[in-house]
């Protein structure tokens, strides 16, 4: 299932690139234009076409439309990056939301902080509950003995 963010994010990169390529194409084909007027007016007098100029013109159009692809292209790249870690970090989050912890699977398994090591879903509790240390549950204030059958006051 794909995120209106990450299309969002991958079409203004191949908006991005779509735009270099453009200017690119332009550029170039500006750049036969001025180089070939500029090597009539250099060689002018031999009425004939100046082909060290028309190259050198040209070959510096060609170089920074060549220059802008490569900038379109990077940032279109980096778009699509960052596109994939927002659907990445989007997943994790929707997998951790939809996990249900079993306390009684990995009871015995806990670390110094009373919390399961292989719970996926930790919780922590609010100002009026409390955890129980047995089983990791947490309760209301005013419930003083867990399911488990542990007390609060031996918490």
């Amino acid at each position: 299932m794909s995120n209106n963010t990450e299309d969002r994010i991958r079409s203004f990169g191949n908006l991005f690139f779509g735009i270099s390529v453009v200017l690119a194409i332009i550029l170039t084909i500006c750049g036969l234009f001025v180089a070939y007027n500029t090597a009539l007016v250099g060689g002018w007098y031999y009425s004939e076409l100046d082909m060290g100029v028309y190259s050198s013109v040209l070959l510096t159009f060609i170089i920074v439309a060549a220059v802008i692809l490569l900038i379109g292209f990077f940032i279109k790249c980096i778009l699509d990056v960052f596109a994939g870690i927002h659907e990445n970090t989007r997943r994790t989050a929707e997998l951790l939301s939809n996990t249900k912890t079993d306390s009684n699977v990995y009871s015995n398994v806990k670390t110094e902080y009373g919390v399961t090591a292989g719970s996926a879903k930790i919780s922590v509790p609010k100002l009026d509950e409390w955890r129980c240390n047995n089983c990791n549950k947490i309760n209301k204030n005013h419930i003083t003995t867990c399911t488990c059958g542990q007390e609060k006051s031996k918490n």
